[in-house]
Order: C-alpha cells, then sequence, then structure tokens
C-alpha cells in the first residue's frame, strides 16, 4: 500500500494553487489527488489555468458535493461502483485513513477548505533499513 501525505488546505483556493505547483514539478495524477467541497453555487473550478488536473465532480455521502482530481477522483470512481454516493473512508480506502486522519480531512470540507494528497511512489519511500 502506498504510503499518502494529505497537506490540509483553508481555502480550496490554494488547494488548487498546490495542485498547480506539484504538477509544475512533475507530479503526475496518479500521484497527487485532491478534493475540496462545492459548498456555494458556482464553486467549483472550471478552467486549466485554475488547475492542471482534469476535475470531477461527485457527491459524498457525510461531505455532500464536492470536486475531486487525480488518484481521489479515480478512486471515487471505482467506489460509484458499488453505490452511488460513497463516503470519505470508501473513496479513500487505499489511504488507510486512522479516524484523527479523517476528521481532519471532514473539518476541512466542511470548513470550505480542500485537501491534496501525494503518493510516495515506491522507488521513492524510505527503505525500512535507512530509517
Amino acid at each position: 500500500m502506498a504510503r499518502i501525505q494529505f497537506d490540509h488546505h483553508d481555502d480550496r483556493k490554494d488547494a488548487a494553487a498546490a495542485l498547480v505547483s506539484l504538477r509544475e514539478v512533475g507530479m503526475k495524477p496518479d500521484d497527487v489527488g485532491s478534493l475540496w467541497g462545492l459548498h456555494d453555487q458556482g464553486a467549483a473550478f472550471d478552467s486549466p489555468s485554475e488547475t492542471p488536473h482534469d476535475l470531477y465532480e461527485a457527491t459524498l455521502a457525510g461531505v455532500g458535493p464536492v470536486q475531486m482530481s487525480g488518484w481521489v477522483a479515480v478512486a471515487a470512481i471505482a467506489a460509484m461502483r458499488t453505490t452511488t454516493s460513497p463516503n470519505l473512508t470508501e473513496v479513500l480506502a487505499d489511504a488507510d485513513l486512522d479516524d484523527a486522519e479523517r476528521s481532519r480531512i471532514l473539518d476541512t470540507l466542511a470548513a470550505g477548505g480542500g485537501v491534496v494528497g501525494v503518493k510516495a511512489r515506491e522507488s521513492l519511500a524510505a527503505d525500512d533499513d535507512l530509517v
């Protein structure tokens, strides 16, 4: 299972800016994903200048309408094969979230912020002998 580092942003625009920065340094959608709530009418980003990733919209149980990209969107689409409105735990199953991290993500989304999750590639993951 890939290790995933989540960065929490107080504003979804900050999360989108983080995506732009990660894309500029060569991160691929398989390695970086994002998630933010769409609490306001017209809140969706729909311009490539705002974020370089393809964005997908869905409704997550317990969260509401969201916009996602990268591996998070792929996971949500996979989760929607079994339920039309998956919850955060189902979408982020590969992240193996503990209760504290899950709560922090939910709190960030509820406050209008965004979350960016970066997967560590196996080739870049720390070797247990070196830690």
